[in-house]
């Protein structure tokens, strides 16, 4: 394909621009593209990414897709959104492919995207309160129908990733039908969703995990508490809309408390499609923190392998891969401390484990993000049962591939004495660098900086309801920059039904106008 010219169009896509007034991040791309000398005319696949530079450079926000995008006498017109964060008042450029051709150069971007720059001021407190849609916090309900979980039901459990499209997708365990469902959101907000099961072979659904494929297809690890087994849902296509099942482990009573991550080409030697999915769970017959490196995307005939046999370990997982390795956080429930298992390759034939924090009680909802560098970070809830309640935030030293790696983890409080109840704290890594921390509930803080040496905000995440009660909560942050935060088993509105959330206006989860 040759292209002759390209051209870009920008409008602001809810209000008219204003000083004062902070816009939505999407705007409107309309190109004229030619094939072989002619306007092109027919459907075609476009790919958009943003760059700080006309050439090299780093890309800024995620790759934007649009498939089988209609062109009209050469003209297209698409809607783009590379999230708040892009647009910072530093110049912005533009690269368009068509199917696999890159078009060159790319186009700068001017004027009416930097209207955008107001929120992220906003957001630092550097500008006053605004009444337009949008600068609040959103509450969501995915699904209303979603019991709490009461009496011999088991606690509801939720997941949620950021789906090809850039719309969230929510797994849940659907209480009272003890199913495995999906929440396909129909817009970055999830203000609607559609429902579908995807699983109802039994009480199935329970302790489930999300993550993206390398083939835009998202990929389930949850219980089986029927026949006690760990399963697999590879969902058929990037909108989840079915799913094939398959049964991953059955060594006993397994599959409990699983976390799932995406290598997406990131293996030495194995092809892009052959990059499968890394799990962690718990093996509750023999008490043991389990792992599994699937062969593939469809994790045909994998291996479980156990991780960690000392005591009773492995419950509350949560596992990342750092392009080496894989790193999981978990709970050694013998003595209630939090600890990190990290292998030397992918097949985790060569393991070492590192006691994170040593506090009493603690370990419970173990959170795991990496930074740039690789180390990671993790908020774990130190809870007795009654009334000690905390939320700390673990720092590894040395790098990952260091013979020190996290030997003098670096410990510290985030939230300190809660009333009561168990927390099911998030971690989230704001433009992929500087973690903010979500306490499951209706608390937030943010760190200072990439290592949270110094958190210098706390504060109450407005718009949802302080007698919030949540069995669990999971976290995600959208293709708009800004934190989605899921609860299920809680009351945001005051109500005790429903799979709810919260759609954050800023990327600190602060209603746009509150003081830093």
């Amino acid at each position: 394909m040759n292209r002759a010219f390209l051209f870009l169009f920008l409008l602001a896509c809810s209000a008219s621009i204003g000083a004062a007034t902070p816009q939505g991040t999407a705007f409107t791309y309309q190109g004229r593209l030619e094939q072989s000398g002619a306007p092109a005319a027919g459907n075609f696949d476009f790919a958009f990414k943003l760059f700080d530079a006309l050439s090299g450079g780093t890309q800024i926000g995620a790759t934007v897709t649009k498939s089988a995008v209609a062109v009209d006498q050469g003209v297209f017109t698409v809607v783009l959104d590379f999230g708040i964060v892009a647009f910072d008042g530093n110049t912005r450029f533009i690269q368009v492919q068509v199917g696999t051709t890159t078009l060159l150069p790319r186009t700068q971007i001017t004027s009416t995207p930097y209207a955008n720059t107001a929120l992220t001021s906003l957001d630092a407190g550097m500008a006053q309160s605004v009444g337009l849609r949008g600068a609040t916090n959103t509450l969501i309900v995915p699904d209303t129908e979603v019991g709490i979980g009461t009496g011999a039901d088991p606690p509801t459990w939720m997941s949620v990733a950021i789906g090809a499209d850039g719309l969230p997708i929510v797994a849940y365990y659907a209480i009272p039908a003890q199913d495995l469902r999906v929440a396909l959101c129909h817009d970055p907000v999830c203000d609607s969703a559609s429902v579908v099961t995807l699983d109802s072979g039994g009480d199935v659904g329970d302790f489930n995990a999300i993550a993206i494929g390398a083939d835009e297809r998202p990929m389930i690890s949850y219980y089986d508490r029927t026949n006690g087994d760990l399963k697999f849902a590879r969902c058929a296509d990037p909108q989840c809309t079915s799913a094939a099942i398959s049964t991953l482990d059955t060594l006993g009573d397994t599959g409990q408390f699983t976390s799932i991550t995406a290598t997406n080409g990131g293996v030495s030697g194995l092809e892009a499609n052959k990059n499968g999915p890394l799990i962690a769970y718990y093996d509750a017959t023999n008490k043991n923190l389990r792992y599994i490196q699937c062969p593939d995307v469809e994790c045909a005939s994998p291996v479980g392998t156990a991780l960690d046999s000392t005591g009773d370990v492995g419950q509350w997982t949560s596992i990342a891969w750092d392009g080496v390795r894989p790193q999981i956080a978990y709970q050694d429930v013998t003595n209630k401390r939090l600890k990190l298992a990290f292998c030397s390759a992918v097949d985790c034939s060569s393991v070492t484990i590192r006691t994170l924090d040593s506090t009493a009680n603690g370990g419970f909802a173990a959170s795991l993000a990496l930074t740039p560098s690789g180390r990671a970070l993790v908020v774990h809830n130190r809870f007795d049962g009654t009334s000690a309640n905390d939320i700390a935030i673990v720092r590894c030293n040395a790098g990952a591939s260091s013979a020190t790696y996290c030997d003098a983890p670096v410990v510290s409080p985030v939230f300190v004495s809660f009333s009561s109840g168990q927390r099911t704290p998030q971690l989230l890594l704001r433009n992929g660098t500087t973690p903010l921390i979500w306490d499951g509930q209706f608390r937030a803080a943010g760190c200072d900086d990439v290592t949270c040496a110094a958190i210098s905000a706390r504060y109450t995440v407005t718009g949802i309801n302080t007698t919030l009660t949540a069995t669990h909560s999971s976290s995600v942050i959208g293709a708009d920059g800004l934190p989605l935060l899921i609860v299920q088993g809680g009351s945001l509105d005051g109500t005790p039904r429903g799979l709810k959330g919260i759609h954050c206006a800023s990327p600190s989860c602060r209603s746009y106008g509150r003081e830093r």
